[in-house]
């Protein structure tokens, strides 16, 4: 069954939806798919302030003449903080459920179970 992401997300948070989704059999699993589309909705808002910060830097100078940080710039570190906490979420879920956990969602590695590896358990 072909995998659909999200329209709304970039091209790449698509492209990495619908390997997640495949390659560790989340289709089923309604809170992870939700998890999933919040963070990397988070991502592309990240990237998105990114753009910007490239474009106009970080920081204007205000009516009085003072340095201001731009508004991207909270906008990325609350996106970065909001993906970290979904990677977070999908790791309580996992480990509540009494599986392992098979991906690291920060980097996008993969784990190796405890078949694969004796007791490795730890994730990248």
């Amino acid at each position: 069954m072909a995998v659909t992401a999200p329209k709304h997300l970039s091209r790449s948070s698509k492209r990495l939806y619908r390997r997640l989704v495949t390659d560790y059999e989340l289709a089923e699993e309604v809170h992870a798919l939700e998890v999933l589309r919040l963070g990397l909705e988070a991502l592309d808002r990240a990237a998105q302030a990114r753009v910007a910060l490239a474009a106009h830097g970080m920081t204007y100078v205000d009516r009085f003449g003072a340095p201001k940080a731009r508004p991207e710039v909270a906008i990325e570190r609350d996106a970065r903080i909001a993906a970290d906490r979904r990677a977070v979420e999908r790791a309580e879920l996992a480990r509540r459920r009494g599986t392992p956990q098979r991906a690291c969602a920060v980097r996008g590695r993969r784990q190796a179970t405890s078949a694969e590896a004796s007791g490795a358990g730890r994730c990248c």
